[in-house]
């Protein structure tokens, strides 16, 4: 009799041990997932930051641009190349978007 309370005994405490483990592993798990979020966060906060959403205007072939979050004129051109070459000099290393409207805008103005 006593060999099976024991056997009992020692199969619960197996079972317990193995559903802490679970329990760790599965904690493990989420902490590593949460601190893979904040990774990604981080990377697409960096990405928000160094890009510049450029807005622009066609007024008698002048090429108006603006900052489009805050509608901040920037400069004006007369052509596609200008305008590439003014993004390019005033924010070195930011990448530079702008809506496919705009784009559609551009080429109709001067084929890209």
């Amino acid at each position: 009799m006593e060999l099976f309370t024991i056997a009992g005994v020692a199969i619960v405490s197996f079972g317990i041990g193995i559903m802490s483990g679970i329990s760790i592993c599965r904690r493990a798990e989420e902490k590593q997932a949460d601190m893979i979020l904040d990774e990604i966060e981080k990377v697409i906060e960096q990405q928000r930051q160094n890009t510049l959403y450029v807005k622009v205007d066609i007024v008698d072939d002048v090429i108006y641009a603006y900052e489009k979050e805050t509608d901040k004129f920037l400069f004006q051109v007369k052509s596609v190349d200008e305008l590439k070459k003014m993004l390019a000099e005033q924010f070195p290393n930011r990448n530079i978007l702008t809506s496919r409207e705009d784009m559609d805008k551009l080429e109709a103005h001067e084929p890209i």
